[in-house]
């Protein structure tokens, strides 16, 4: 079974710095104005994206960072849920969702789960402002 964290504070970073997906956690320390959404599988970091709590480009809105799912855990539902966290977080706090580009894979595997997703919360507004 797959848990949900949201992450804002150094300690909480600290708690899963070292439970793998080492290509996103190690952005933990570089990127301190972020919001994390961990997916976790028992002590394992699955899944996680990265938030920017206020975007730049669109007042009010969060901004969307990127998502990563474990190389051993693609295809079995994780940037899903991911997405699902993300629309409950930013309908939770009345805002909206930017999101300025996919890179190739979130092209192929990711766009269409937003996009899906998104027809589910029809308050919450998703914009896209461009492609990779």
């Amino acid at each position: 079974m797959i848990e949900i964290k949201i992450i804002r504070t150094d300690s909480e970073k600290e708690l899963l710095r070292n439970k793998d997906l080492e290509h996103t956690v190690k952005f933990f320390t570089l990127l301190t104005n972020r919001t994390y959404i961990a997916a976790l599988k028992g002590d394992r970091v699955v899944g996680l994206a990265a938030l920017v709590e206020d975007s730049i480009r669109q007042p009010g809105s969060i901004g969307l960072g990127y998502i990563s799912t474990h190389r051993d855990y693609r295809n079995q539902g994780i940037a899903k849920v991911l997405v699902q966290a993300l629309f409950e977080l930013v309908l939770a706090e009345n805002k909206n969702i930017v999101n300025t580009h996919y890179e190739m894979d979130g092209l192929m595997f990711l766009e269409h789960v937003m996009h899906r997703v998104a027809k589910l919360y029809p308050s919450v507004i998703l914009t896209e402002q461009g492609q990779a």
